[in-house]
């Protein structure tokens, strides 16, 4: 088993992430299949190497892919301090509209339903917007959005233009084993000065990510980089402050030669190891703090969803801001925003405990029952802080 992002031609088993066989699926639903993890000895990368029953059941995930089910197709939305809730895509393009033209030519590539399609038509009014995914299933919706020119399905060598201003791999990279060959293929449609976006979610910040089964890397800051600058990119924007649990990085064509050897330290390595450590020590707390009384998950992303499978007893109530999701059920919980939820809960947090306890100290000072709630936040580590 080669490294998917050093292409060093071993990797090590570290053992399956949580307490019990179960993960979650990136369109948030809960699954029984274990996610069992790898690492690279060399560059430190973690990574899912499936075997064939699991990609069996993976190809069937994307046959029946249902994206933003929870909240009728919209995507999430993202709470930065002082602004008003936005969409995720919508937010990040903002932040990458200073380096953008006016016009241009762009492509997303995995496009899914649009949620990316959708901000860019807002946001870039002159440009012409092209979808491009495996397979068709949302075509029809995708042509229907405003500043949409044509959708692609199949082979990229189909696509109607073979130079983009801007390319966007949008939550896609962590689902493509062995990326280094399409990232470079990708490079090859920027126009002279375009740009590829990339936004995955930050093993560093959300070792809950080591749960979705479906993908196949889990990438910090540093392995993004490594596999970036081996498919012959460089760092134009670092925008890995936008948002609390992912990595967005806009890259253009780098002039500079591929790095020959790509190790890391032992303290970088042990940190690859230390986040799947606590993942499991954090299951392992939320489970022994809910063996008894009501409690509730806060948040219904991929690491709520994830403990459904995980934990011992089933929680009274999923809290979650977004209130598009409101109403929507999982495993037979219902979503509920916190301003509605019941006194005297415990809540667990599946958080960096950082960003937990920020969360815990606004929905305290915003929801009057939150102050009958305990708060279940996570131990603080030297990678997860």
């Amino acid at each position: 088993m080669n490294c998917f992002t050093c292409q060093n031609e071993s990797v090590s088993e570290l053992g399956v992430a949580g307490i019990r066989p179960g993960s979650v699926t990136s369109d948030s639903w809960t699954c029984r299949l274990a996610a069992v993890i790898h690492q690279c000895p060399r560059c430190g990368h973690l990574q899912k190497h499936h075997d064939k029953a699991t990609l069996e059941a993976i190809n069937e995930i994307y046959r029946t892919y249902a994206p933003h089910h929870l909240a009728q197709g919209n995507e999430q939305v993202v709470f930065p301090e002082g602004l008003s809730p936005r969409p995720r895509t919508w937010y990040t393009l903002e932040k990458c509209l200073p380096s953008l033209p006016a016009n241009g030519r762009l492509l997303d590539v995995g496009c899914g339903n649009g949620a990316v399609l959708k901000s860019a038509g807002a946001l870039l009014k002159g440009w012409e917007l092209h979808g491009y995914d495996l397979n068709d299933k949302h075509r029809d919706e995708v042509l229907r959005l405003p500043g949409v020119a044509s959708f692609t399905s199949g082979s990229l060598k189909k696509l109607p233009h073979r130079e983009y201003d801007l390319v966007v791999l949008w939550h896609t990279l962590e689902h493509i084993p062995s990326p280094l060959g399409p990232l470079a293929e990708l490079r090859d449609l920027l126009k002279p000065g375009g740009f590829l976006l990339v936004q995955v979610p930050d093993v560093e910040r959300t070792p809950f990510d080591m749960a979705v089964i479906d993908h196949t890397s889990h990438f910090s800051r540093r392995t993004l980089e490594i596999l970036c600058r081996q498919a012959g990119f460089e760092v134009a924007m670092d925008g890995t402050p936008w948002i609390h649990n992912c990595l967005t990085l806009l890259l253009r064509k780098s002039t500079l030669p591929v790095p020959s050897s790509q190790t890391v330290d032992a303290i970088t390595l042990a940190g690859g190891r230390a986040q799947f450590d606590w993942y499991n020590s954090t299951v392992r707390l939320f489970d022994e703090s809910t063996r008894e009384g009501e409690f509730a998950i806060f948040g219904a992303g991929m690491a709520g969803i994830a403990l459904l499978t995980q934990l011992t007893r089933k929680p009274t109530l999923i809290l979650d801001e977004d209130r598009q999701r409101d109403g929507s059920k999982l495993e037979g919980v219902t979503i509920t925003p916190p301003d509605r939820a019941t006194a005297n809960l415990k809540v667990i947090m599946p958080f960096a405990a950082s960003n937990a306890a920020r969360i815990a100290a606004k929905v305290r000072a915003a929801v009057p029952v939150a102050a009958t709630w305990q708060f279940i936040i996570p131990a603080a580590s030297a990678t997860n802080p």
